[in-house]
């Protein structure tokens, strides 16, 4: 049992981390950076050598302390931003994810979970120009996901401060 959580997290830490240790080392990045733009937050860790920056925001019920959705963004090899959404495990997986811009009812994307682990799952969007221009002028990102046996709900993403820590973690690269 020991020896498959070590391949888990090694796999999941090769997905989380590769696309971000080749295009987010750069002359402005250090370690230890963390930065606050309105709801995201854009941080710096050093990994074997490496520093890798990502934004992050975590969205917890009201007055909970207890998770419900972690969002992390990093920019892959080729500068597209991917959205990581890590999730409570529970979740019916063939429902997937379905994402709404604002109070739209018109969805702009869905997102199947692709790796779980013991505590959670991950699920990979990259953010192509046109979602990003949806999403532009809206304060929310609404993720309906599916618990298993139980009715959809919807939990909020903001997106106060999204763009300017993109823009951050765009300029740390270089």
């Amino acid at each position: 049992m020991r020896h498959a959580r070590n391949w888990t997290s090694l796999i999941v830490a090769c997905v989380l981390g590769l696309g971000a240790a080749h295009a987010q080392t750069g002359r402005n990045a250090e370690s230890g950076l963390s930065e606050q733009f309105e709801d995201w937050t854009v941080q710096c860790t050093e990994v074997s050598g490496t520093i890798i920056c990502t934004m992050l925001q975590d969205v917890r019920a009201q007055g909970q302390a207890e998770r419900l959705i972690s969002a992390r963004v990093d920019l892959l090899a080729d500068d597209t931003p991917r959205l990581t959404l890590i999730l409570p495990l529970g979740l019916d997986l063939d429902a997937g994810l379905e994402l709404y811009p604002g109070t739209s009812q018109e969805m702009i994307a869905t997102v199947s979970p692709s790796v779980c682990q013991q505590s959670e799952c991950y699920a990979f969007l990259s953010l192509i120009p046109d979602f990003l221009q949806v999403v532009r002028e809206r304060i929310a990102l609404r993720i309906r996901m599916t618990p298993f046996n139980a009715q959809a709900t919807e939990v909020p993403l903001s997106l106060r401060g999204f763009f300017d820590a993109l823009e951050r973690l765009n300029n740390l690269k270089e």
